[in-house]
């Protein structure tokens, strides 16, 4: 039997999206999990965006915070369509986190 208050416990320490979790974002942008902020919501973490380059190869791109919101609307700037395993990108998360 899975104890609730554990769970919560364990959630809370590593987030919903791992260190090393690959994102697919609402704005087309994929990235890496690398952190989740202790004043954030579990859901949303620190991403490095991977960026495409000319020969379609990906490369580590900006860090963006996922509890950012847009300051009129109170929208969030990017949202988590779904997280994927990394080898259908073909990349090695380790090589994006070092």
């Amino acid at each position: 039997v899975l104890d609730p208050i554990l769970l919560h416990v364990f959630i809370e320490m590593i987030g919903i999206y791992p260190v090393g979790s690959f994102l697919i974002m609402d704005t087309k942008e994929v990235g890496l999990a690398v952190e989740t902020p202790e004043n954030a919501e579990a859901a949303r973490p620190i991403v490095c965006l991977l960026v495409r380059t000319k020969k379609d190869r990906l490369r580590k791109g900006q860090y963006v915070n996922l509890s950012d919101r847009d300051p009129q609307t109170g929208a969030f700037y990017r949202n988590i369509l779904r997280c994927c395993h990394p080898q259908e990108f073909g990349i090695q998360p380790a090589n994006f986190l070092v």
